[in-house]
């Protein structure tokens, strides 16, 4: 029996071909209804074909830009997600775009997109890689709401992070006295506690727990030499008063064997400069109360008084 061989696909015309397109844009190609419904096309928004989505979440905001209006701008968990602000992973489980216009005119919504309409101050957009969106600080401010006091902190930190700034702490703290959105109280309360030394989202939150714990305020990635001057370790957070080190230490320090080998070195060329170091791990950023129970207890025993 022959089998029936299918029809070729029409071309798609240079323009179009590869990357996301409008459905408008289609039909001044010459592109009808028949080849745009293709199962070689994916739908990502009404109104949006283009090959498969495969390069993940800038790709899909580009995609969506090939409808946009004008004045559309992305704004809070999408913003935060292109401006590498680090979130909980429950906020990045969705794909839904949070795209924003300017005041008064109407919010948008559709199937893929949380629509908003906001309020804008001088310098609360910026443009990077060719997509319009809120400002990092601006961002950071819009949601806020959506975070708490822990994630907020985590989230402010990549603002300043000293290995990439997205703005400055004058910047910020402009920004928090003009805020005038539900979560106010918990951006007035974070903004002194930023740090631009954090580089991950436990570093943050441990910080957060040993302040509501009532311990001292630890340095956050600070470098600690030996008497002639080599360094040593810069753990995630140290008290130098008191000699007291700490470290989260993610999966890959377990999985991965040159990571494992250096964390056994660091504990030993710390104990040469008279540090104790406690290591912390996954279990206890879920359930923290026994580690900081130990914590206080080894401090008082350098001779803090808490």
């Amino acid at each position: 029996m022959t089998q029936r061989s299918s029809s070729p696909r029409i071309p798609l015309p240079a323009p179009l071909a590869g990357q996301p397109f409008s459905v408008g844009e289609a039909r001044q190609n010459g592109i009808g209804e028949g080849r745009l419904r293709g199962t070689d096309l994916a739908r990502p928004f009404w109104g949006v074909r283009g090959p498969a989505i495969a390069g993940g979440f800038t790709e899909l905001c580009h995609a969506y830009l090939t409808r946009a209006r004008p004045s559309a701008f992305f704004s809070h968990v999408t913003a935060a997600r292109l401006l590498g602000i680090r979130l909980p992973f429950r906020l990045l489980e969705s794909d839904v775009l949070d795209v924003a216009v300017p005041a008064p005119k109407r919010a948008q919504q559709a199937r893929g997109i949380r629509g908003h309409k906001l309020r804008l101050r001088p310098g609360d957009l910026t443009v990077r890689d060719g997509m319009a969106m809120t400002s990092p600080v601006r961002t950071w401010c819009d949601i806020a709401g959506l975070l708490n006091d822990e994630e907020l902190l985590a989230a402010g930190d990549t603002l300043l992070w000293w290995r990439n700034p997205l703005t400055y702490p004058a910047e910020i703290a402009r920004a928090v006295a003009n805020h005038r959105g539900a979560a106010r109280s918990a951006l007035h309360r974070t903004v002194s506690e930023l740090s631009a030394r954090a580089d991950s989202s436990p570093e943050s939150s441990f910080r957060h727990r040993f302040a509501l714990a009532g311990l001292p305020r630890p340095e956050v990635n600070l470098q600690l030499y030996d008497a002639q001057g080599n360094k040593v370790a810069m753990p995630d957070l140290c008290f130098p008063e008191f000699t007291e080190s700490f470290d989260y230490e993610g999966d890959h320090h377990r999985t991965d064997p040159r990571t494992w080998q250096s964390d056994i070195q660091r504990v030993r060329r710390l104990a040469k400069i008279g540090y104790h170091h406690t290591r912390a791990a996954a279990a206890d950023l879920a359930d923290s109360r026994e580690i900081l129970d130990q914590l206080r207890t080894d401090l008082r025993a350098k001779g803090w008084a808490g």
